[in-house]
């Protein structure tokens, strides 16, 4: 059915030669779900707009006056049904913070995990108030052995209020 003009399948379809719209959307198909693609901004969203404006273009195919212009009243229908999606989705909220692609994401740099410092905070202060507990020498042999002194003792002296 290649060799027949647009008007000339517009006007088999609507006798009722089911070949010749299914030509039509052959033709068109293709070519409206990029438009609904830009409308959208999403592939199955336009793929399911131009699946309901062939729907609709087959019911209301009678009502076409002008059959050389079957690309553009499918693009206008097109059009309305982008539209509806949008009306029937404006109130969807989505919480992203429970999206599956968010929480399957695990951040592991710790500059981005404030309850990760926090938590360091608190261990080296306890670890600080153990080794405050001990005598000097041994104080100072653990603190020469597992850690940097001169850190440790600008630490140790600023919390007991000393000069350094």
């Amino acid at each position: 059915m290649n060799q027949f003009s647009d008007e000339e399948l517009v006007r088999k379809a609507q006798n009722g030669d089911e070949n010749a719209f299914s030509e039509l959307y052959r033709k068109y198909q293709k070519r409206l779900e990029y438009v609904a693609n830009r409308l959208c901004n999403n592939q199955e969203d336009a793929k399911d707009a131009v699946q309901q404006t062939f729907l609709q273009a087959h019911t209301s195919l009678h009502s076409l006056r002008d059959p050389n212009r079957f690309y553009q009243w499918c693009c206008r229908i097109v059009h309305g049904k982008c539209t509806d999606m949008f009306r029937k989705n404006k109130d969807v909220n989505v919480d992203m913070m429970q999206s599956p692609l968010v929480t399957s994401v695990v951040e592991e740099r710790p500059d981005y995990l404030p309850w990760e410092n926090h938590r360091f905070k608190s261990d080296q202060h306890q670890l600080l108030s153990f080794i405050s507990q001990l005598p000097y020498v041994q104080r100072q042999v653990v603190l020469l052995v597992y850690f940097d002194l001169q850190f440790f003792c600008f630490l140790w002296h600023l919390r007991q209020g000393t000069k350094y």
